[in-house]
This record gives structure tokens, sequence and C-alpha cells, in this order.
């Protein structure tokens, strides 16, 4: 009887799985499209996506079932996070330096 009323019901839909792999549900292209903004909003943001993947890779490497394909490919994520970071820092400051503004 618990079965078939079960039956009736609507199975969960599944998380996205965009967030399940990418915490902060930005696509590489949308970061890229940040970084290149170069404002301190922008800046913002990829400095929290940033950290929301170093947390996740210290979760991971804490589970002995950590995989290292996972690992792997959350650190390459970080690593170009930390690029887009470095590049909108640079852009930022190149932006304030042709304003003649002082970093």
């Amino acid at each position: 009887m618990c079965r078939a009323a079960l039956q009736q019901e609507a199975a969960p839909e599944a998380s996205d799985i965009h967030l399940i792999f990418n915490p902060e549900g930005l696509s590489n292209h949308e970061l890229e499209q940040l970084a290149s903004l170069a404002t301190v909003e922008a800046l913002d943001t990829l400095r929290q996506a940033l950290a929301a993947h170093e947390k996740r890779l210290a979760q991971m490497q804490q589970q002995k079932a950590g995989r290292n394909a996972l690992v792997g490919a959350q650190r390459k994520r970080i690593t170009f996070i930390q690029k887009l970071i470095t590049d909108c820092e640079r852009q930022r400051d190149e932006d304030r330096n042709d304003l003649g503004l002082h970093a």
C-alpha cells in the first residue's frame, strides 16, 4: 500500500549538475567575463568563487574516498580562477593608472 502511494508522488528534482561540481554556479565563460570587467564587485565574486573551490578541495582531500580525477579537476579550476583574479587585478590597476588614480 505504501509503495502504491509513493508511486503517485513525483520524484524530487535533482540539483542542477553544474551546481554539484561548481558551487558558485558560474561557468568558465562567465568567470572570464567577470574578470574582464575589472571592478571591485567582479573581483569580490571571483574571490568568493576561489574560496568555495578551495573549501571543496579541502573536503575532498579529507575524504579517503576522494578520487584523484575529481581532486585534479578541482585543482585545475582553482588555478584557473587564481589566474582570472590576477588578470582582473592587473586590468584594474591599468585602468586606474590610465585615469591617473593611485592604486
